[in-house]
């Protein structure tokens, strides 16, 4: 089936007797909101609120001025012909509170007798209203007139009233005034003549539609000098093959979209690649902010070993920071194999080999001075030998001494 009229903006009154004032930009949120992907429309009679079988389904929605339009498919053939008999002259459509179509529902005649209709399941509390839709007596009447004046029928799917981007163009520059189809004014002869030289557009017609039609396309074409074969509806324009410009026209308009589509994707593929970069770099920052962290607490557990090997005199300060290199560099070592006895080799840290080692230093130094005759023994805390210790190898390298730190200590402890 052909684009059909199923609503219109005005005033409305739905199944729960509210009346509403619909807008077009109400018409373009439920063509928006239609996605047949997620729920495809059934085309059923009346409005049932629980099982019923489903005609046909909505393929598509548009609007086009004040009136909404649906492209049906997959039609039963029987309830087409009632259809264009006549028998469902009415169409009302059911929306959803967020104004997504739930149905179309047509009115005015019993069912047709149709076997092995599949069942569509309703629910019957999800708030979905009704809203009633017929063209006004008044247009409809007019479309009557139309057809006996110009001797061509009332097609189904063909606009009651003048779609609004024809408005300026007389009922006299159609070559289908009745349902406004095929305008042939300057602007659009040409299309109508290529539109109407596609064999399946004049199928919509009857026959005697077709000749009236056919000698209303050819007056046009007469009256905007565009030379025109009736039998093949080629046609050119001085000189012009206006058939095959069209056909350049409308490659260059579609590589032109392609072009569109092709900047819109580089510009979505530059965003998307500049998301990247930043969520690499953000992840790099998190990176290098965890090895800080974790190099941190490393350095204060390998400072906290040392200072133990400090307080039982295993190392001297200076020594301490020795160890704390040897260590960093045993932990980035990692592991490495180590002889046994009896040619065996078995893999260790590096790391904790290192540590055992020093564990297994032997004093090098008493924390106490030694109590000479007469005097008291005194003990000293570490700091306090260390640093007279540095103060008496500062005082002899002033005086022009080299001492070791060992020999220092043991001037402090003996209380020289």
């Amino acid at each position: 089936m052909d684009w059909i009229q199923i609503f219109k903006t005005g005033k409305h009154t739905d199944s729960q007797g509210v009346e509403r004032e619909w807008t077009e930009k109400d018409l373009d949120t439920i063509v928006s909101q239609y996605k047949p992907t997620e729920h495809e429309a059934p085309v059923v009679i009346g409005h049932p609120t629980s099982d019923a079988p489903a005609y046909g389904w909505v393929e598509a929605l548009k609007r086009d001025g004040t009136t909404l339009y649906a492209k049906l498919k997959q039609i039963v053939p029987e309830f087409l012909n009632a259809v264009k008999s006549g028998m469902y002259k009415k169409r009302s459509i059911s929306l959803y509170p967020d104004l997504s179509l739930k149905h179309i529902g047509f009115l005015g005649a019993a069912p047709p007798a149709i076997k092995g209709l599949a069942d569509v399941k309703f629910n019957a509390d999800d708030k979905a209203v009704a809203i009633e839709f017929a063209a006004a007596d008044a247009d409809k009447k007019a479309q009557e007139e139309r057809s006996k004046k110009y001797g061509i029928s009332i097609i189904d799917g063909g606009s009651v009233t003048k779609p609004s981007k024809y408005e300026s163009i007389s009922d006299e520059d159609f070559a289908d005034p009745v349902n406004y189809n095929y305008p042939i004014d300057k602007d659009y002869i040409h299309a109508a003549l290529s539109y109407w030289g596609i064999p399946k557009n004049r199928e919509a017609y009857s026959s005697k539609d077709q000749k009236v039609i056919r000698d209303r396309m050819i007056e046009g074409a007469k009256k905007y000098d565009v030379q025109l074969d009736p039998e093949t509806w080629k046609f050119n324009q001085g000189g012009k093959d206006m058939e095959l410009e069209g056909k350049v026209k409308d490659l260059e308009s579609q590589n032109a979209k392609k072009d569109e589509t092709i900047k819109v994707q580089t510009q979505q593929i530059a965003e998307f690649s500049e998301k990247v970069q930043k969520s690499e770099k953000e992840l790099t920052d998190a990176k290098t902010a965890l090895a800080k962290i974790e190099s941190d607490k490393r350095h204060g557990e390998f400072v906290s070993f040392c200072d133990e090997l400090v307080r039982a005199a295993k190392l001297t300060p200076a020594q301490k920071t020795f160890a704390l290199d040897f260590m960093e560099i045993s932990h980035k070592t990692g592991e490495y194999e180590f002889a046994e006895s009896e040619g065996k080799t078995t893999k260790a840290s590096v790391l904790d080999k290192f540590k055992a080692f020093l564990k297994l230093l032997p004093k090098q130094f008493e924390f106490k001075e030694v109590a000479t005759s007469g005097q008291d023994t005194t003990e000293q805390s570490p700091e306090e030998i260390a640093e007279k210790a540095r103060e008496f190898i500062k005082q002899q390298s002033e005086a022009g001494k080299d001492i070791t730190y060992t020999a220092a200590v043991k001037h402090v402890m003996e209380g020289k």
